[in-house]
């Protein structure tokens, strides 16, 4: 559930939202996108969060933010917990 917008920027809009699944407070990034990127630029863009997602799920540190979850709202949007 979204509950409202922290930030916006070069990279996106960034929320205050609350998952239901684990009944915590999270942070959500639904991160800009170009509507004319081409499939490649596309996939380049999931790989990288792929990427992204599988180095910091292994990492832990009270100063690191944890990376919970990526996802793709649409062909061109996608997000993060």
């Amino acid at each position: 559930v979204i509950v409202n917008l922290l930030g916006k920027g070069g990279f996106g809009f960034v929320y205050a939202a609350f998952d239901m699944a684990t009944l915590r407070q999270v942070a959500l990034k639904v991160h800009n996108s170009n509507p004319s990127d081409s499939p490649h630029q596309r996939e380049r863009w999931r790989r990288y969060a792929r990427r992204e997602h599988n180095i910091q799920s292994q990492m832990s540190h009270p100063r690191v933010v944890r990376l919970l979850d990526i996802f793709e709202l649409s062909s061109s949007m996608g997000g993060s917990i």
